[in-house]
């Protein structure tokens, strides 16, 4: 850790260990284990080798039971968001929201609560049967090649837990400040007499919490050496909310007027949506950490501290990054996949990139990628860099691992300071999360756990980084779990930085001509004209699709273009595609001739919406999120027409994409829009042709 000087903390959303990272060692084990292993003990705790019929999940009818499933069958998967409050935790984790005293997590509460969730949607019963499986799904490495890519070439700990069994703003205190003083669930701490009302509109708790405490921040600036920064791609709400600011005012108004009891005296339409502007703003005052964390804001000049991710890739690439660095993802807000629900529900819902379900996943895999890429752009600086990818709780996807008893922060068997909501003591971990190091200085193909009989959780992140940087008489002011944490620094124990950087998994994406295409290989496609699928345009598509199921002021149109490259970083401007097997999207097998596939890009700026579909709202094609069933899965769905041979396809054939739901329509360049793509009838012919590693520049 001597050799660090940049430490950068990327805290994702809301996904579990096993459903993330389960069988990263299917087909082999670690390099090394740190401890050693002991008589009996898994190299890796992934699900490869266990039998998963003992972790068969049932809910409260006893008639849906699901086994853990390897492979998600959507890239949005769960489609719904799961259960994330303190009881729904719990009844995850112990198959009932009051387990008795005594009571051992048992991990067979998933589908209960799922169900319950979907129930409470008043999903039809016969779809609750086929949607409660989701929460029970695992991401193959196919599937998720960034994390799972950076998990093997790198470290990844296998016993990292989450420090509450509950949702983002506990477990996100407790990695700043070793305590959520007393909160469980979101939104205990609010203090803004605006926010029930709100709330009550939506029918979910904002989290504009106050955690009046102490943080890492204000601990590292204390030193008057350490320099720290914290980077946002959003306020706590996305800027949707001012994009739709004069369509929400009617709908809070009419909200008003039918609620009159539920109002507070003076509190108007105005100053509601004023209130949503303000979370939802690009300014400062709207971000997380800044809103909910007001002690950082006693360090002198800590506003300065506080910038956009643009920044981040600019000073990484620069290198000069802080010493410390906190990066927030753009946050996924909606308890649906899609926008279905009311005006308000629609304004607010948003798919970020933070992983969190209902979202998207490969826009998180798009955000970590972009990440490294300019983390691993300076040399010199990559040198003394460590990256540190974990996520904040796994709420609502299944993990096997119980987790165990924890210290509370004010210490065992000792009364806490405050009021405790749901009169939890803290005294439990919530569930295990990923926890990915990064750096040259670390040894390939690691797993590593505690050394000590207490697990690592989010305040390990506290001991590391101040022990790191010469603060260690300060980890006890973090409170009793801080103070046993254990710590990560061992497993930075290279003599020499490695130089292989470049070979990570998903940047080793080369082909050659004549080689088979599989399931999630790279490809760029070539019309007859020499023109490939190019970076997308944004166009505006109001009024009209505000007030479809899933509103959008625009939608993301491929261009096409001839070859070239992109004048800053040297890419192909050429967009990168890969296909899933519609019918088993875990399948990583060679693509047969009349496969019927999903073609998703890789392009950066697309985010959730990157499927590629044929739509009757436009003429031409455009992207957008992955629908798993109904007509507009069918308009996603193409099928894949080797012209010139009947075997599987390779790099370098030529193909028909024909649509499955416009019968004899074929993917074409349009000749209307020149520069778009449209379905047409005639005979339109692409190639698919194999691209190049990636090289970061």
């Amino acid at each position: 850790m001597k050799k660090i000087e940049h430490v950068v903390l990327l805290m994702l959303e809301n996904r579990s260990f096993d459903s993330l990272l389960g069988w990263l060692y299917e087909k082999d084990g670690p390099a090394k284990n740190v401890p050693d292993l002991k008589p009996g003990e898994r190299a890796y705790e992934g699900l490869q080798g266990l039998d998963l019929s003992k972790f068969e999940n049932v809910d409260a009818t006893g008639t849906i039971k699901v086994k853990p499933i390897r492979g998600v069958q959507g890239l949005n998967v769960p489609n719904i968001a799961p259960g994330e409050e303190f009881e729904q935790v719990t009844t995850q984790l112990f198959g009932t929201e009051k387990p008795s005293a005594t009571a051992q997590p048992n991990m067979k509460g998933y589908v209960r609560d799922y169900a319950a969730v979907l129930r409470k949607h008043k999903i039809k019963e016969e779809d609750v049967k086929r949607y409660a499986q989701q929460v029970m799904q695992s991401h193959t490495p196919d599937q998720l090649p960034v994390l799972n890519g950076l998990a093997k070439h790198y470290a990844v700990c296998d016993m990292w837990f989450s420090s509450v069994p509950s949702q983002t703003n506990p477990n996100r205190a407790f990695a700043f400040c070793g305590t959520s003083m007393g909160l469980a669930d979101n939104g205990f701490l609010e203090e803004d007499k605006r926010a029930p009302v709100i709330e009550k509109i939506v029918g979910y708790k904002l989290g504009d919490d106050r955690f009046k405490t102490k943080t890492i921040f204000n601990a590292l600036a204390g030193d008057g050496k350490t320099t720290w920064k914290i980077y946002r791609k959003s306020g706590m709400l996305q800027n949707n909310i001012d994009k739709m600011a004069k369509i929400l005012l009617p709908a809070i108004n009419i909200f008003i007027a039918n609620n009159p009891a539920l109002i507070p005296l003076g509190i108007t339409a105005d100053i509601l949506l004023a209130y949503l502007i303000e979370l939802s703003s690009s300014k400062r005052e709207s971000d997380y950490v800044h809103r909910l964390f007001p002690e950082i804001l006693k360090v002198p000049g800590a506003d300065a501290n506080f910038s956009m991710l643009a920044d981040f890739h600019t000073a990484a690439r620069a290198g000069q990054l802080a010493n410390f660095t906190f990066i927030e993802p753009e946050w996924t807000i909606g308890e649906k996949g899609t926008g279905e629900g009311g005006l308000m529900q629609k304004a607010l819902f948003h798919q970020g990139d933070d992983y969190h379900p209902p979202g998207n996943a490969d826009a998180g895999e798009n955000l970590v990628k972009q990440i490294y890429m300019s983390l691993i752009a300076n040399k010199a600086a990559w040198e003394k860099t460590l990256l540190i990818i974990t996520f904040d709780e796994p709420v609502g996807s299944f993990d096997h691992v119980p987790p165990p008893a924890a210290i509370p922060p004010w210490g065992k068997d000792k009364k806490p300071p405050l009021a405790t909501q749901h009169e939890f003591k803290f005294d439990r971990y919530g569930g295990r999360v990923p926890a990915i190091l990064v750096s040259p200085w670390v040894e390939k193909g690691t797993v590593f756990r505690s050394t000590s009989n207490v697990p690592f959780d989010h305040t390990s992140l506290i001991a590391t980084i101040l022990k790191w940087r010469g603060l260690e008489s300060h980890i006890a002011d973090f409170g009793e779990r801080t103070k046993v944490a254990p710590t990560f620094d061992n497993i930075v124990s290279l003599t020499t930085p490695r130089t292989d950087k470049k070979d990570v998994s998903f940047l080793k994406v080369a082909h050659s001509v004549g080689e088979p295409v599989h399931f999630y290989d790279r490809f760029h496609l070539k019309a007859i004209d020499g023109k490939y699928i190019s970076k997308f345009k944004e166009h505006t598509v109001a009024p009209f699709s505000i007030f479809s199921d899933d509103s959008a002021m625009s939608e993301f149109f491929p261009t096409l273009a001839y070859p070239s490259q992109d004048y800053n970083t040297g890419a192909d401007i050429a967009t990168q595609f890969y296909m899933q097997n519609s019918d088993s999207r875990p399948d990583a097998g060679a693509v047969g001739n009349n496969a019927k596939v999903r073609l998703n890009a890789c392009e950066d700026g697309l985010g959730s919406y990157n499927v590629l579909g044929a739509w009757k709202d436009s003429h031409d094609c455009y992207y957008f999120n992955d629908y798993m069933e109904g007509d507009s899965n069918k308009k996603q769905n193409w099928i894949i027409e080797n012209v010139a041979h009947t075997r599987a396809l390779c790099f370098g054939d030529k193909v028909r994409i024909k649509n499955e739901s416009f019968q004899g329509q074929s993917l074409a360049p349009d000749s209307q829009y020149r520069g778009y793509v449209t379905t047409s009838s005639g005979d339109n012919l692409w190639e698919v042709v194999p691209i190049s590693d990636e090289q970061p520049g």
